[in-house]
């Protein structure tokens, strides 16, 4: 077990708590960057913002799954024995932070709990509208952690 603050937390517990919208599922871990260091891995779990966005047609920002993992991929720069080797999961859906609620903290430390000893570091990409609250929420589930989690 990963080393959580309270080990007797049962995440899924989380998840019995209401909730208006649709149940969010994840998707497996997919690399990113093949030319990427295999010594060392990353997690990247893309729960939603604006980073991930492309334009409608009628010019707005509109969240697109599998966009910003098609970009990624495309950047030169990842693909060096210098970067770690990258895998990235995505939120379905993908989320508005301003929507995010208890459960969606529960499912990306449920992520972070799952993958604790696959990957040395996790980052979360996350809109900016409750980033706070979900920091602090991830900062008490994930105290004991002495691994990096980097939200974003």
């Amino acid at each position: 077990e990963p080393p959580f603050l309270y080990p007797d937390l049962k995440l899924e517990s989380c998840f019995a708590m209401s909730r208006n919208q649709t149940k969010v599922t994840v998707s497996e871990p997919e690399l990113l960057n093949t030319g990427g260091s295999p010594r060392r891995k990353v997690l990247v779990l893309y729960t939603g913002g604006t980073i991930g966005m492309l334009k409608g047609p009628d010019g707005s920002l509109r969240p697109e799954p599998g966009a910003l993992r098609q970009r990624l991929q495309k950047l030169e720069e990842l693909n060096q024995d210098l970067f770690p080797q990258c895998y990235m999961e995505e939120f379905d859906p993908i989320l508005d932070s301003a929507d995010m609620c208890p459960e969606d903290w529960c499912t990306i430390a449920s992520c972070i709990e799952r993958h604790y000893y696959d990957f040395d570091g996790f980052v979360v990409l996350h809109g900016t509208d409750t980033m706070a609250y979900t920091a602090s929420a991830l900062s008490f589930m994930l105290e004991q952690l002495v691994k990096p989690v980097i939200l974003t």
